[in-house]
């Protein structure tokens, strides 16, 4: 059997393997546009990923929300896993099945912000966003004020940020 060839570099996890991310935990969360594009300048952009955001803390009975900020081009967030909802979705319980870990409330937030956007641009199928996404535990009270400290911050540092190409139309919002 032939291995399949990739001309893409193979790619390391970050991921701490000893951890379950569907455990209980405060996660610290950033999750870039495709191509490092600068989408969420479009406020009706900015508003699909905001509430595809806000819609996984109704939509998961584990999720809480903390801190927030959408960037032109980027998500900072900070998610909660909690002990509440025991396999939780509140649409569809899902007793006795695991919940769902950090990975696929991920997956699931890229995949209503897409849909949305998509609608919006009339590109049904087209990728908004990179693959993939960072995520760090946040295991102190003192890495959570900070974490938050960061986020608020977030958008006054916009000019100096790496991640802005310069070709913005609009300055960030702000937090939620």
């Amino acid at each position: 059997m032939r291995r399949y060839q990739s001309n893409w570099p193979e790619r390391r996890s970050i991921r701490m393997p000893e951890h379950d991310y569907s455990e209980p935990g405060a996660y610290f969360i950033t999750i870039v546009v495709q191509g490092r594009a600068c989408l969420f300048a479009d406020l009706r952009f900015e508003r699909c990923a905001e509430e595809a955001w806000t819609w996984l803390a109704t939509r998961y009975a584990n999720v809480e929300l903390d801190e927030f900020v959408i960037m032109p081009n980027h998500l900072h967030g900070v998610i909660s896993l909690t002990d509440a909802g025991a396999g939780g979705s509140r649409a569809a319980p899902t007793e006795g099945k695991g919940r769902k870990p950090i990975g696929g409330l991920i997956g699931a937030f890229k995949t209503r912000a897409t849909k949305s956007m998509n609608v919006l641009r009339g590109t049904p199928s087209s990728i908004v966003w990179q693959r993939n996404y960072y995520e760090r535990l946040i295991r102190t009270e003192k890495e959570l004020q900070d974490v938050r400290g960061y986020i608020l911050s977030n958008p006054a540092q916009w000019p100096d940020d790496p991640e802005n190409p310069n070709r913005c139309d609009r300055a960030p919002v702000g937090t939620r």
